[in-house]
């Protein structure tokens, strides 16, 4: 029985060109990544002495720049290429994560979260990519 599910699993999967399966495993690199920011929360409170207020008001900003990162990601991808957007995102995210695990003044977390989604909008681009290489 379990080779009959494996047997059609493969089948199912297995007609998607290599740069589709590319963009899977960079998505799910990502993805794992993003896994931080639930926890934000419960290291702000309980290591940098947050107020609850003021751990409130970076979820807004979190919010806020995915909402704008979303939109504007959408431009770039159509301006300069989804490819560009996916490398600038991966590589921007990664470097204001950084930032974020540094600094512990509040100013600094709600601008750096603003700007990681505002920024790390990989997933529009990589939506791109993969109609780009499944309908051309």
């Amino acid at each position: 029985m379990i080779s009959d599910l494996r047997k059609k699993y493969m089948e199912n999967y297995s007609g998607f060109p290599k740069e589709i399966w590319i963009l899977t495993l960079i998505t799910f690199i990502n993805r794992t990544g993003t896994m931080v920011i639930p926890f934000l929360s419960k290291y702000m409170r309980e290591n940098l002495h947050f107020e609850y207020n003021q751990i409130g008001w970076v979820m807004v900003c979190f919010g806020v720049g995915s909402f704008i990162g979303t939109w504007l990601s959408g431009i770039l991808s159509d301006k300069i290429g989804f490819y560009k957007v996916m490398i600038g995102s991966l590589f921007g995210s990664g470097i204001i994560f950084f930032y974020v695990a540094v600094y512990n003044i509040i100013r600094r977390i709600l601008f750096f979260n603003f700007a990681f989604n505002n920024y790390s909008r990989y997933v529009q681009a990589c939506n791109v990519g993969i109609l780009k290489y499944l309908y051309s």
